[in-house]
């Protein structure tokens, strides 16, 4: 190994270790749904969205925002869309953690019929146990997810608190607003409590200023959120939105 390798792994390391990922407090966090909600991704709704018609398509989330702006009569929907990807830019400031830590996948796995089994123990364990379970292997770097020995995909990580967008979808436009304020809220916090400056001070500071901008743009908002959002267009959502 050369100097120059030499210098870069040093290099790496001390960027690791300084700038290791920060979060809000706890009590900051606005969670999608109960944490004994364990119902897994697997039996969540599929369908093929190039067979969705364009308006189902639009509710569904699948427009980009140079769309949304060719449809500027439609406020409503576009600040919800709008919203929600706000939201997703930034979950990790205002959702908790997912898939959740410490989950336990062994009684979810079981009440869909398997069993986990390690990959040294693979080849030498029934394919179906004496308790009627299958066996499948979890991937090494997606916790929750599993195989079985047919190589088909199984997805035990909880689907109601996925930070996606069917789930945020069937909230109500005013949770969401609550939402976005939060995130850019923890977001501007997280960013005052990291110490140094790794894309350079003057790209933070410019930042930093776009994000309060976008504050203080949501937080405004919210007071006329129900003269653009009615509650009709909210049953409309919740009836033809996606489902988790």
């Amino acid at each position: 190994m050369g100097d120059d390798e030499d210098d870069y792994l040093a290099d790496s390391d001390l960027i690791h270790r300084r700038y290791q990922p920060v979060f809000p407090p706890a009590d900051r966090l606005i969670p999608l749904a109960p944490a004994s909600d364990t119902a897994p991704l697997l039996t969540a709704e599929t369908y093929n969205k190039e067979t969705l018609k364009p308006n189902q398509r639009k509710i569904d989330g699948w427009i980009t925002s140079a769309d949304r702006g060719k449809n500027s009569e439609d406020k409503g929907t576009n600040l919800r869309l709008e919203v929600i990807s706000d939201i997703l830019a930034r979950w990790w400031f205002v959702l908790p953690m997912w898939p959740p830590v410490n989950h336990d996948y062994a009684k979810v796995l079981e009440s869909q019929g398997y069993r986990e089994v390690a990959i040294k123990d693979w080849l030498t364990s029934k394919e179906r146990d004496d308790h009627g379970l299958y066996k499948v292997y979890q991937l090494t770097n997606f916790e929750g997810v599993f195989r079985n020995s047919a190589g088909k995909m199984l997805d035990m990580r909880p689907k109601k608190s996925c930070p996606c967008y069917a789930n945020l979808n069937q909230l109500p436009m005013v949770k969401l607003i609550d939402i976005v304020i939060r995130a850019l809220e923890n977001q501007i916090l997280v960013l005052k409590e990291v110490k140094g400056a790794p894309m350079g001070h003057g790209v933070e500071r410019a930042y930093k200023q776009s994000l309060e901008l976008l504050l203080d743009k949501w937080r405004k908002s919210k007071s006329t959120i129900s003269t653009i959002w009615t509650s009709a267009s909210q049953k409309q959502v919740e009836k033809d939105g996606r489902k988790m």
